[in-house]
């Protein structure tokens, strides 16, 4: 039986994301969680829950992520309008709102991720998802 690569890169991937998830919820977090936490919504097509790592930044009250390589990423399009989400920061889940920023907003936030971050191409056009964490 043969699998398309396609297939088989998104099953290698799901493995990934279990095992980083499942460190995120362990006390073995810390290895992780200064760059990487866990996003979880609801999906606005299926209407299934998704959760997966993602790398951010951090400021007070809100979350940055790049959708790095969005062209073959989907996730990042659930926020394409304000979309209720949660984070897993320092092993407990904060409940917050999450948008694409549109520009000038997502230069001046994609100034601030990659000064936490680093690694960023100046040329990058990849969306950049604000998340305004509540309380």
């Amino acid at each position: 039986m043969s699998t398309s690569p396609r297939a088989a890169a998104a099953r290698r991937t799901g493995r990934v994301n279990g095992v980083v998830l499942a460190l995120l919820r362990s006390p073995a977090r810390r290895l992780l969680s200064r760059r990487v936490c866990a996003l979880r919504y609801v999906g606005p097509v299926s209407g299934a829950t998704v959760t997966l790592p993602v790398q951010y930044a951090t400021e007070p009250g809100r979350v940055l992520v790049l959708a790095g390589g969005a062209e073959h990423k989907r996730w990042w399009r659930a926020f394409s309008r304000p979309t209720r989400v949660q984070v897993l920061l320092d092993g407990a889940w904060r409940d917050g709102v999450g948008v694409v920023l549109p520009e000038p907003e997502r230069a001046a936030a994609l100034a601030d991720y990659r000064a936490q971050v680093g690694h960023v191409p100046d040329d990058t056009r990849d969306p950049l998802v604000e998340i305004t964490l509540a309380g």
